[in-house]
């Protein structure tokens, strides 16, 4: 049960912050509120940084309703005896923290393309595109898509044997890192040539 219930998260990741990151950007594009908030004394840069904070609270918050949620599923299912919390939580929430760079990237796209399809389907194609990099050398395993699967398919962590689930799983801080830098780097240059838009 919990095999089952570890490995659903996977592609979740994505799916969550695409579908997020672009209804956000909808509600904006539709009302047109971006002229009116051009023409108002308001920090452009402030502005796209509240979006991102907002982006990730609802990732984070989803996150943990996801574990509680998962460990409910396999509570009702007799899994009781074969948790492990640690593991639990490093196939849910542990991999939301490593999405700041992919919520970066997404957040760009749909703050720029007013058609809100054209960034869903470049986060659904950055799923099947994550799983063909992530063992490509070189800097296409820092790209924000990536990021994420390097926790959830670590060869230390991928379970292949029932057997397997009660070892203690190894967590990677070190993407967690890297996602921050590469978030902060993107939504900085995301902010920055935001603030210099005349018109949306």
């Amino acid at each position: 049960m919990w095999m089952v219930t570890y490995y659903s998260n996977f592609v979740m990741i994505h799916l969550f912050v695409t579908v997020l990151t672009s209804f956000l950007a909808n509600v904006e594009h539709q009302a047109n509120a971006f002229n009116l908030i051009f023409s108002m004394p308001i920090s452009r840069v402030k502005f796209y940084w509240v979006r991102y904070f907002w982006i990730i609270s609802g990732v984070i918050l989803s996150s943990l309703f996801l574990m509680l949620g998962f460990w409910l599923i396999g509570m009702m299912f007799g899994g009781g005896d074969s948790l492990d919390w640690s593991r639990l939580f490093h196939f849910t929430m542990f991999p939301y923290l490593s999405s700041f760079s992919f919520i970066s990237f997404q957040l760009w796209i749909s703050m720029n393309i007013k058609n809100q399809s054209i960034p869903v389907i470049i986060g659904g194609l950055g799923i099947v595109a994550g799983l063909f990099m992530l063992p490509s050398p070189g800097i296409a395993k820092y790209f924000p898509w990536v990021i994420p699967y390097q926790i959830t398919l670590s060869e230390e962590n991928i379970i292949t044997d029932f057997s397997h689930i009660v070892k203690p799983p190894i967590f990677h801080w070190e993407w967690i890192g890297i996602s921050l830098i590469v978030g902060f780097i993107l939504v900085s240059l995301g902010a920055l040539q935001f603030a210099r838009k005349e018109m949306i």
